[in-house]
């Protein structure tokens, strides 16, 4: 994805800042490019997720911008895959390069976005991590930045 625009505005059912993005045409590409996306409307900071599926997934912990699903539009799929990590969460990554892409909650009106795909500047910030208690025994937790239980 390209960079927000910068202008923050409240998002009050994630809890954390969003960022309006530009006119700009956002577009979100993997190692190999066979996906592209367009965001029209937020970007919400960044969430660290410490559970035991995400840093199974990433290979590390998860870090996630979201957006509403409405603004999200995949204009080139052809490498897209996705699977049902549990009966509440859908999982996509690049079928060719291996890439995570997305976390789909099925319940809730947005999709996180893998922000390490989202090009610089993006203007987020990392403003909370979840799940602290499942955090891995070979990493400390960054004490500077807002926690949250599991």
């Amino acid at each position: 994805l390209r960079p927000p625009s910068g202008h923050v505005v409240a998002d009050t059912r994630a809890g954390v800042a969003a960022h309006a993005v530009s006119s700009r045409r956002p577009s979100q590409k993997t190692e190999s490019a066979p996906l592209e996306d367009e965001v029209a409307g937020t970007l919400r900071d960044v969430v660290e997720c410490h559970c035991a599926m995400c840093r199974k997934t990433h290979g590390h912990i998860g870090a996630y911008t979201a957006t509403p699903k409405t603004a999200l539009r995949i204009t080139e799929a052809r490498g897209l895959k996705w699977y049902q990590s549990s009966e509440m969460v859908r999982r996509g990554f690049c079928g060719e390069c291996g890439g995570s892409l997305f976390f789909e909650p099925a319940n809730k009106d947005y999709v996180a976005i893998a922000a390490g795909t989202l090009d610089p500047p993006t203007g987020l910030k990392t403003v909370v991590q979840i799940h602290v208690d499942s955090a891995g025994d070979y990493y400390r937790i960054d004490e500077s930045i807002q926690q949250r239980r599991d």
